[in-house]
């Protein structure tokens, strides 16, 4: 029997391997079939991507992104803030949140003052949080779905085997140096290929499974030494007449995807590899240490930090 969502609040107990809704227990994968079950017949189905059917149930506080591919998994969004926005349900969830035994509250255990969402994870369920822009950080939603360990498929594992040039190869002082000239010569000038993708190279890459998703926001050390290996041929030196370092460069994000550019991953140490590269002009760099751009202009390069 169909619950009626105007005459009933709910309690929401998120598990390691599904989700209890009052006394109902729904195993993951969740589907929109029994959430409605759940939820009653009093929702709107409010949009349709080209990944999702987005149903909400605005009395309840609920929004469903029900996946149209049967290999993805469904998102279960509660709104727990009394907010006006267009894409959320118009009522708060008026029942009761637990993740794990917690109150969702603790259970995200929000400190820091500049946050504004918040992602965790639990076994194989991962949650998210958004927070309010004002100093009490309010939590105003709290999205959740499972997280599904696709079939790995091997694709074109040739393409990224690391060939030998024929001509002479640029020897590097500075790796760091060295990624800045990648990101010239690969992905803006596109004079060397493969154009490195690390989600490609993460579904071509035998040795062991990469999940980006979870080491993203690290270096990826598959990747690091894919670089370390790639060969520059002496004859694109001339090419390099620029160098802009950004945190948002594609050499940084197919390295590590989910950087978020607080640290010193990338800065140059050292500044001997310029010798290779006559037409070098202009360099924007991560460095804030004015001594290296004094150096840097003795040698006849306009150098700025980002």
């Amino acid at each position: 029997m169909k619950n009626e969502s105007n005459q009933q609040s709910f309690i929401i107990h998120v598990k390691e391997d599904g989700i209890e809704i009052n006394d109902q227990y729904l195993h993951f994968p969740l589907n929109f079939s029994d959430l409605k079950n759940q939820f009653g017949d009093h929702y709107e189905f409010w949009k349709e991507t080209d990944t999702n059917f987005i149903y909400i149930w605005h009395e309840l506080g609920i929004k469903v992104f029900a996946p149209k591919n049967e290999d993805d998994t469904l998102t279960l969004v509660v709104k727990t803030a009394d907010i006006d926005k267009d894409f959320l349900p118009k009522n708060k969830f008026n029942g009761d949140l637990k993740i794990n035994n917690q109150n969702y509250i603790d259970f995200f255990a929000i400190t820091e003052v500049d946050q504004s969402f918040k992602d965790m994870e639990m076994n194989n369920v991962k949650f998210s949080s958004w927070l309010s822009e004002d100093e009490f950080k309010t939590i105003e939603e709290v999205s959740i779905w499972q997280k599904v360990k696709k079939k790995r498929i091997i694709i074109n594992s040739d393409k990224y085997k690391a060939d030998k040039i024929s001509g002479e190869k640029i020897k590097f002082t500075d790796f760091n140096f060295k990624l800045a000239i990648i990101e010239e010569l690969m992905y803006i000038k596109e004079l060397i290929q493969p154009k490195f993708d690390i989600f490609e190279f993460a579904d071509s890459y035998e040795e062991r499974e990469i999940d980006v998703e979870k080491e993203g926001y690290e270096p990826i050390p598959e990747a690091i030494e894919y670089f370390k290996n790639l060969e520059i041929d002496r004859r694109l030196a001339t090419e390099i007449t620029e160098i802009y370092q950004d945190g948002g460069n594609d050499i940084y994000i197919n390295i590590t995807p989910y950087w978020d550019g607080e640290d010193d991953s990338f800065n140059i140490e050292i500044y001997d590899d310029i010798k290779h590269f006559p037409n070098l002009k202009k360099m924007t760099l991560f460095n804030n240490d004015p001594k290296v751009y004094e150096d840097l202009k003795l040698k006849g390069i306009d150098a700025v930090p980002l």
